[in-house]
């Protein structure tokens, strides 16, 4: 078994339809079993909210195995957010709210509200005989775990999160800790930044993890690609991938329906502007893999 961990859709159906089309070949010819688990923020920002509900109800195959996001909470306790989110927020709003989608504008709701009231629902948790591995949509604390942007240039923030998991979560000789939100792909061993090669299986020494498998619908780090991972248990190995989707054609359906021009170019360049360029220091693409950046 391994499970193919996807986080930040944010309504892009296209990008969603790749990346699940890429793990239904491996099943195939791989010929093993590949589960879902989901990190959070299904909607927000793309043009494709109901599509992307409909998935996560009918044909994820998912069950529990997925924890909400800030946008997705947002839907039922709006707040203060950019104007990209807030725009997005009302569109999503008013699609969910039509006759023919009710019912999966009820069910998502009521999940939404079940993981935010149970603790249990927004922390996954996986054991193995040699290996724990925790989900959460931003990080570990209970009052930032869908808003803590543990960016992988923000060291302090790491270092606090290491200590955090060494002092209360470090039970098993490996320990992971899978988080989204950022939209950046990043590797943490033990403090120390790992690089990143997509679509080979990297081995999990022990010791403490933390991997955030980058953005379906919307990466921020130069690269347009949907972004997800692979994660054995058994092994235990983690796979970085990368798949390409048609991103031009998600950028016209968010201009045809009346989306914020920004919307469609950072889904086009994957352009995370200032928080770009933070990432530039500490990683670097030669090609389309990822290198840490070695400083003098």
């Amino acid at each position: 078994m391994r499970y193919a961990i996807i986080t930040d859709i944010h309504a892009n159906y296209g990008a969603l339809q790749a990346v699940d089309n890429d793990v239904r070949q491996l099943r195939t010819h791989r010929n093993e079993t590949i589960a879902y688990w989901f990190l959070g923020d299904l909607i927000g920002y793309g043009p494709d909210p109901v599509e992307c509900i409909k998935w996560l109800k009918n044909s994820a195959d998912i069950g529990e195995r997925w924890v909400p996001g800030n946008h997705d909470e947002w839907l039922l306790l709006p707040t203060k957010v950019s104007d990209d989110a807030w725009t997005s927020l009302n569109k999503h709003q008013l699609a969910l709210q039509e006759p023919k989608n009710r019912l999966y504008n009820n069910w998502f709701k009521a999940e939404v509200q079940t993981a935010i009231q149970e603790e249990a629902r927004s922390l996954g948790r996986i054991y193995g005989e040699t290996l724990e591995a925790l989900f959460v949509h931003a990080s570990l604390q209970l009052s930032q775990r869908r808003m803590l942007y543990l960016h992988p240039w923000k060291k302090h923030l790491i270092s606090d999160i290491f200590g955090l998991l060494g002092r209360e979560y470090h039970k098993q000789p490996t320990t992971v800790l899978f988080c989204g939100h950022t939209h950046y792909p990043m590797w943490f061993r033990d403090r120390q930044l790992q690089p990143l090669a997509y679509g080979k299986r990297l081995p999990l020494a022990k010791g403490i993890h933390i991997i955030n498998p980058g953005s379906v619908g919307q990466p921020r780090d130069g690269d347009p690609r949907a972004a997800y991972l692979l994660f054995d248990p058994e092994e235990p190995t983690v796979e970085f991938r990368r798949v390409v989707y048609e991103v031009t054609a998600v950028a016209d359906r968010l201009l045809d329906n009346g989306y914020r021009q920004s919307l469609a170019d950072r889904v086009q360049t994957a352009d995370g502007k200032g928080d770009l360029q933070e990432f530039y220091t500490v990683y670097q693409r030669p090609q389309w893999d990822l290198d840490v950046v070695v400083k003098d």
